[in-house]
């Protein structure tokens, strides 16, 4: 099993996300949200074994903690101000002293064991004089426990090792990289330390980090992922390939030379995605799902993983009695036998990054899921209480389901389209072409309400780029492709037809505006102008197909923050005559005003954020009130407009703490809105049943509670502060 050659091969960050919903006005919504089962697992960043428990970060998840009833969460609620933690590490003298680095949010400390969470942003930003500092890699100076360093980049992405001498309490910059961005493992080993960075091989210093100097020497390869130390005979190993955010490409394996002066090729497994060293052996991971461990005479040997899942195997971490392994977005599996046989072990595990869902029309039990990060077509017919894989040997970007057929659907990746027909609990994949260039990206698929021959394919270059090649249609089934004419060659992640008018087709060109054609989607053209052109989602009322919505997304637009924060681009816009004339919905949170709000209006950090950081995943308009739009914005969560966008709520309590960052990234309701789900980045799927009796939408996640959020800003210069210092911004 391999990876696709988008995630194999290039630097790219998969997991970024967006979501939404709702009914009647004035009568409006409720909706009460429970966080279902299921797929669970997700990517484990970092797999560590303190005191004979075992800690697991998920990326986007926060940490876990393994106990005899299965995995329990320990940090979203519990503290952790971020829920990305990269690096774990002990304190060797004091075992209940943990330390993690954090994406967006420092660094936290725990003094418990795990229990609870400190974060290290307050002291340490008043400290340094920076807006933020987003760490990689964490390390306890192994002379002085007291000593703590961080290692990461500070607001305007300069690279940095920060030092601590008093655990964690206050911080000085410590040394300073001129040309390195991104670190992922800081080690100390025989009295020196060692960095592994993403893109330019490794760091040595020989005065505590003060300064240092490259030793890339024998390396053949740049990209640096783990270290690993050989406890018997004092040898250091370093894993090469790529390291970034939740994914991973394989490399090899070298060890420091007796004199330190190079590195020196292992001989072994290729495409490495992970080492470790236990139980005096080297233990590596694969791209491809491999286990592997050193034998007696000391070369790598493959063990065979019965049932092991396809996805690269990163991390291990070991107990008394088993090996934990961390395998791509599959979570953990665990072995009794050495790596020999394993078995899933995810019961808690609720970080699944969740990419898609379509909902059968009359029958709300039933739905399709993509993730971000596993194979496989996801399929419940219990509401998300268990799930069942279907085409298990191939990985999708995009799917749709043939209106007229619940069972057949059409998919998209890097690689392939697909014509997949479900089949009890197996399915039948066709394999075709991608259209257009080979290097695209099918990231959008629509299909003629009538006529399931007709496809309409939109393709991009990256799987959140706005360059791309436009739209592709097909009249049979994705054996042969026509480009369509008018849509520019930039990518495009949502095309939408007029059910009831199938000539009418509506196309967003991510960065190039917004398109209509009235002949099938064989020529568009341009709707809307320049106030729509980094449209990156479109969505059509269930009811009127001449109302719409075309939500921004500046981010992955690639804008700066300062365009980002201006006001002067994007944003969400509102169409009721079928994209003859538009209307911002999001022009009256775009303002900050000078007294911290409007009179009689409370002031609330959110809108400010959320008006001026356009950055929106998806919309959906309720089919009983078009004034009803639930947006999922990126990095903010679920928020809601009963008025068209007048006034805003921001209804996420008991999905995730609303003093959190995610991505809300889709949304999925059947025709009647009877029950609505909504998967997120990385806590899974939630689902919910809809009321019109309020005017409120609510979250139940009877797994957590949420602790009181006492940091929001009080004035509105305070929120434009923190704003463009990206303190509230959830980055990638």
């Amino acid at each position: 099993m391999k990876f696709p050659h988008w995630l194999r091969h290039t630097a790219v960050s998969v997991i970024s996300v967006a979501c939404l919903l709702l009914p009647q006005h004035l009568h409006s919504t409720s909706v009460a949200w429970q966080q279902t089962n299921g797929p669970l697992g997700g990517v484990v960043s970092k797999l560590i074994t303190i005191n004979g428990e075992v800690i697991a970060s998920l990326y986007s998840g926060g940490l876990y903690r393994y106990t005899t009833d299965g995995w329990e969460q320990i940090g979203i609620n519990y503290g952790l101000p971020d829920n990305r933690a990269f690096d774990i590490v002990a304190d060797p003298t004091d075992s209940t002293r943990i330390y993690t680095s954090m994406m967006i949010a420092c660094g936290s400390y725990s003094t418990d064991g795990g229990d609870s969470w400190e974060a290290m942003c307050g002291t340490m930003l008043e400290d340094l004089g920076i807006d933020n500092f987003s760490s990689d890699t964490v390390l306890v100076d192994p002379s002085d426990p007291s000593i703590i360093y961080l290692a990461g980049r500070d607001h305007d992405n300069t690279a940095e090792v920060l030092r601590s001498t008093d655990q964690g309490v206050h911080w000085e910059v410590w040394s300073t990289f001129s040309d390195v961005e991104y670190f992922n493992h800081l080690v100390a080993f025989d009295n020196k330390f060692y960095l592994a960075t993403r893109t330019d091989g490794v760091y040595v210093s020989d005065d505590s980090g003060a300064s240092w100097t490259t030793l890339n020497a024998g390396l053949n390869e740049t990209g640096m992922i783990r270290f690993a130390t050989n406890t018997d005979t004092n040898q250091l190993y370093v894993a090469t390939g790529l390291f970034q955010y939740n994914v991973r490409t394989g490399g090899n394996i070298y060890t420091l030379s007796a004199d330190q002066t190079t590195w020196e090729a292992v001989t072994g497994p290729d495409e490495v995605t992970g080492i470790a060293w236990n139980d005096g052996r080297l233990w590596a991971g694969t791209v491809d799902g491999e286990v592997w461990r050193t034998n007696n005479s000391g070369a790598l040997k493959l063990r065979n993983a019965d049932n092991l899942a396809p996805g690269f195997v990163g991390e291990f971490t070991f107990t008394a009695d088993q090996l934990f392994i961390g395998v791509g977005g599959y979570g953990v599996y665990t072995s009794t036998d050495h790596g020999q046989t394993v078995q899933p072990n995810n019961a808690g595990l609720k970080s699944m990054a969740m990419r898609e869902i379509i909902v059968h029309k009359n029958n709300p039990d039933k739905y399709y899921a993509l993730t971000f990060d596993r194979f496989g077509l996801y399929r419940t017919t219990n509401g998300g209480d268990s799930y069942k894989v279907i085409a298990p040997d191939n990985y999708f970007l995009t799917m749709v389901v043939d209106p007229q057929d619940f069972k057949h659907l059409y998919a998209g990746s890097g690689d392939y389209f697909y014509d997949i027909q479900v089949k009890g609990k197996t399915a039948t994949v066709t394999t075709r072409d991608t259209p257009g260039p080979r290097t695209g990206n099918i990231t959008t698929l629509a299909v003629h309400p009538t006529n399931s021959k007709i496809v309409l394919a939109g393709i991009s270059n990256g799987i959140e780029s706005p360059d791309g090649s436009g739209v592709y249609r097909s009249t049979d089934a994705g054996r042969t492709w026509k480009r369509s004419k008018g849509v520019p060659r930039k990518g495009v992640f949502s095309i939408i037809y007029n059910p009831n008018n199938p000539q009418v087709v509506y196309a967003a060109a991510f960065s190039g505006g917004v398109y209509k054609s009235d002949n099938g989607g064989k020529r568009f053209s341009q709707i809307g102008g320049d106030a729509l052109q980094y449209t990156y989602r479109l969505a059509m009322s269930p009811t009127d197909p001449d109302i719409l919505v075309a939500g921004s997304n500046l981010f992955l637009a690639g804008l700066s923050t300062a365009d980002q924060t201006s006001g002067l681009y994007g944003g969400i816009f509102k169409t009721t005559d079928g994209g003859d004339s538009w209307t911002e919905i999001t022009a009256g949170i775009r303002t900050y005003f000078d007294d911290g709000g409007a009179e009689g209006e409370e002031f609330e950090v959110w809108k400010y954020n959320f008006g001026h950081l356009p950055n929106y995943e998806m919309m959906l308009i309720s089919p009983t009130d078009p004034d009803v739009i639930i947006v999922g914005q990126h990095g903010e969560n679920v928020v809601v407009t009963n008025d068209s966008g007048a006034t805003w709520s921001k209804p996420v309590s008991g999905m995730i703490p609303g003093s959190m960052h995610n991505y809300a990234y889709c949304l999925g309701t059947n025709l009647d809105f009877e029950r609505i789900y909504s998967c997120t980045c990385g806590r899974g799927m939630f689902r919910g049943t809809f009321s019109a009796e309020t005017q409120t939408l609510s979250w139940d996640d009877t797994t957590t509670t949420e602790p009181a959020d006492a940091s929001q800003p009080s004035t509105a210069a305070e929120a434009r502060d923190r704003i463009l210092s990206e303190v509230d911004v959830h980055q990638h």
